[in-house]
């Protein structure tokens, strides 16, 4: 579990004074298995948020625990890290290897795995991520959705328990936008086979609301703090809230609320049909 104590954090200006605040008192808890969807719009604080999460930020006030551990102590932090793995929006700004096969090692190199392991791991990474065939291209040479699954297949080599995705389909064209989300999912209906303690956990963050009716939770920032926090179907039903933020919802959920509010249907009633669609 990932829990999130009043954490609040400022950033400093130019004379080294704090000056901004991004995130501002957010209590939350993180469970294993989890999909958690999170939305806000720029300057809501949702990179802030994440890189909290692995302790590439520590909180300025309040605390940030994984499994136990606090991330502001020094001595966590491979282990958090091991444990919480990162994927960004350009996955240039995380690819560090020549080829493809290497990139996928990097990380196992790291953690010290031996020589056979690696090799196996490396070889079902390829597979399962269809990079196969790229294994000696060198990763500037891929395409951005290629690009993004070589960042995806790195973190998972190194098998994390969560992972955070910090708007990982936004440079991203339709068709790999698509490939990507259905690895998501893969992961998701994987997780139903598993035991509590081998889930993996997402945290998903999106500016496009449609990428969310998936998730098992939406978290909706604004202004540093959390406005909403429940599933899709209830989340958006607050239309007129989330569009003063400055946020679109899925065209879906405004359907929803629409039989909702002039067929009198429940929203029980109302996911039942759509489910049957």
């Amino acid at each position: 579990m990932i829990q999130l104590n009043q954490v609040s954090f400022e950033y400093k200006n130019d004379e080294g004074n704090l000056s901004e605040l991004a995130l501002d008192g957010i209590n939350l808890e993180i469970r294993e298995g989890e999909f958690i969807a999170v939305m806000g719009r720029n300057g809501s604080g949702k990179s802030t948020f994440a890189r909290c999460l692995n302790a590439l930020l520590v909180p300025t006030a309040g605390e940030v625990i994984v499994d136990h551990m606090l991330t502001s102590d020094r001595d966590n932090l491979i282990e958090i890290r091991r444990k919480v793995g990162m994927v960004f929006q350009n996955p240039d700004n995380q690819i560090v290897s020549t080829t493809v096969e290497r990139e996928i090692a990097f990380g196992l190199e790291n953690l010290g795995v031996s020589t056979p392991v690696m090799h196996e791991v490396v070889e079902g990474t390829l597979r399962r991520f269809r990079l196969e065939e790229y294994r000696k291209h060198p990763p500037h040479l891929l395409s951005g959705g290629e690009k993004q699954r070589l960042a995806l297949a790195a973190v998972m080599a190194m098998n994390p328990k969560y992972i955070v995705f910090d708007e990982p389909t936004a440079m991203l064209d339709p068709i790999s936008q698509q490939e990507l989300l259905n690895i998501l999912y893969d992961i998701k209906s994987e997780n139903l086979k598993k035991k509590t303690t081998d889930q993996i956990t997402i945290i998903f963050i999106t500016q496009f609301p449609e990428e969310t009716l998936r998730s098992d939770r939406v978290l909706i920032l604004n202004k540093g703090r959390i406005a909403f926090d429940d599933r899709p179907e209830y989340v958006f039903q607050n239309i007129k809230e989330i569009r003063n933020m400055g946020l679109d919802v899925p065209i879906e959920s405004e359907i929803k609320k629409m039989l909702v509010e002039y067929k009198g249907l429940s929203l029980e009633e109302v996911d039942e049909l759509f489910h049957g669609l």
